[in-house]
């Protein structure tokens, strides 16, 4: 295979591979809600950034993604990106919603 039928292969697989970084939380949060424990969310996330309490029936854990301060392919700073995985839960543990939030209220 030549160079000039690769590389536009090679790009694209890069960009998919990027974009799925993007959405690989939320991804991995859609598949789960009704069936993941706290504990098994502990296990792979570690301690929540933040958790509340709104009524005696649910807890709410935090997890804020900040993303990367590094620049762009072109050299320029990517803007501040932030944003918050707020994952409910019954008093049993087990994930019954979850909220992608930008960290900016």
């Amino acid at each position: 295979m030549t160079v000039e039928r690769l590389l536009p292969r090679t790009a694209l697989a890069l960009l998919a591979a990027l974009a799925g970084c993007e959405t690989f939380e939320t991804g991995y949060f859609q598949g789960k809600v009704n069936q993941v424990t706290q504990t098994q969310v502990n296990r792979r996330y570690g301690p929540p950034h933040h958790t509340a309490h709104p009524s005696p029936d649910r807890e709410v854990w935090t997890y804020f993604d900040r993303g990367s301060g590094t620049s762009g392919y072109a050299g320029s700073g990517r803007p501040h990106v932030c944003r918050e995985y707020r994952l409910g839960f019954d008093p049993e543990g087990i994930l019954r919603d979850w909220e992608l939030a930008s960290c900016a209220r």
